[in-house]
């Protein structure tokens, strides 16, 4: 299993304990470095999916060998997910299944509890935007872990790495509806919430239109 990362980052647990989720000046210019760094590669990521070009390894990723945990965290991860909007919940299995196919991709060994239960749970403190509180910090009251899948799901970050089969059967087993628009309301309702905040800054950069322009029809 790879090493888990370092919860004094800048968005880890200890760090959003610790601060509340305001960001320092100088974290902010580490986020806005981040941020144009994600739109450069997002950019030719696009230019990727429009021409139908894959990495190697794509098409070999089968859905059907990401088996459930049969575990009791596993069991109460589900029943935490189970409590959000339907839009968190379906976003929720997406991440796990797109993220399952990125590490494969990637030849990324993973916690498969972990991650699994990660998925269900990472955007669980959104649901309910606290004052003052990073919404990492509600997540964390359910979960260990968070997972690498929420952004393809979210803005269409790295689609264009997950065969289109593969993504065709992920909408069909869990579809989104209508969950672009729910999504920028969850964002600005955390934006709001947390001034001074990552999401804040991610609002004045334009996630909310990244989330709109994301390569999916809702």
């Amino acid at each position: 299993m790879a090493d888990s990362p370092d919860p004094q980052r800048l968005g880890g647990l200890d760090w959003a304990r610790r601060t509340g989720g305001r960001l320092t000046s100088r974290e902010r210019n580490r986020l806005l470095a981040a941020i144009a760094l994600g739109q450069w590669e997002n950019l030719l990521g696009r230019a990727k999916l429009a021409l139908g070009r894959l990495p190697a390894g794509a098409r070999d990723v089968d859905l059907d060998t990401f088996t459930v945990p049969d575990s009791r965290f596993a069991r109460e991860a589900e029943q935490a997910c189970a409590e959000l909007p339907d839009a968190l919940v379906g976003h929720s299995y997406r991440t796990w299944l797109f993220g399952r196919a990125l590490a494969a991709v990637d030849r990324r060994e993973l916690d498969a509890e972990l991650f699994y239960c990660g998925s269900l749970l990472h955007d669980h403190g959104i649901a309910r935007p606290a004052s003052g509180r990073d919404f990492a910090l509600g997540s964390a009251d359910r979960t260990l872990e968070c997972a690498r899948g929420a952004m393809v799901d979210g803005a269409g970050l790295r689609i264009w790495d997950v065969a289109p089969a593969n993504v065709s059967e992920v909408l069909r087993r869990h579809p989104r509806v209508d969950f672009k628009r729910q999504l920028v309301a969850m964002i600005r309702a955390e934006a709001a919430a947390v001034p001074g905040g990552r999401f804040q800054l991610l609002v004045r950069c334009g996630l909310p239109l990244a989330v709109r322009i994301a390569p999916f029809d809702a």
